[in-house]
């Protein structure tokens, strides 16, 4: 049986390390989000549409190499099984941060029960790294899920530099009728 959490979810893009190519340098620009939007319950059918949408404005990225995306994110949430966040660069490329850990998915089509039963605590904050060791699926492996870096469950999260917006999207897949409310700002 789920557990009712009213927290507030947080998700912040904080990070863009710009790797200047032939400069030998790099360079760290942090863009904090002060936006908030509700993480839709039982409702993603592996559509980018089907869930909640948080743009991300960034700017002032040297267009002289690549960027390495940080994803540090803070959510309040029972059963870190039912949801799915992924990053949308200013391309159209899909990053999949996590998607339902614990769970083996046939397909991203919202099917089929259940992933992790740990929970997010609003005060713990998850990082989305290439660079860590532990895969986002494994996400779940304590509870309370504790503060960390796991590396994203589909693709880099390496983009070209861009001035444009991006989009962080996250949803719930519960299977149940109890409302899991949420948000990610």
């Amino acid at each position: 049986m789920k557990r009712f959490n009213g927290a507030i979810s947080s998700f912040v893009l904080l990070m863009f390390l710009c790797l200047c190519g032939t400069q030998g340098y790099a360079q760290t620009i942090i863009f904090n989000n002060p936006g908030s939007v509700a993480i839709p319950d039982n409702a993603y059918n592996g559509t980018l549409a089907s869930m909640a949408n948080l743009p991300l404005s960034v700017s002032g990225v040297p267009n002289n190499g690549t960027a390495v995306v940080t994803i540090s994110v803070r959510i309040g949430h029972t059963w870190a099984g039912d949801l799915t966040a992924k990053l949308v660069a200013p391309d159209g490329k899909v990053l999949a941060l996590m998607s339902r850990p614990g769970y083996i998915e046939s397909a991203d089509d919202g099917n089929g029960c259940c992933g992790s039963l740990s929970d997010f605590l609003i005060a713990n904050t998850i990082t989305f790294d290439d660079a860590a060791s532990t895969p986002s699926e494994n996400i779940g492996a304590s509870n309370p899920i504790p503060t960390g870096s796991w590396q994203p469950s589909a693709g880099a999260i390496s983009v070209p530099p861009a001035y444009a917006t991006f989009s962080a999207l996250v949803t719930d897949l519960g299977l149940t009728t109890l409302m899991e409310p949420g948000h990610f700002i």
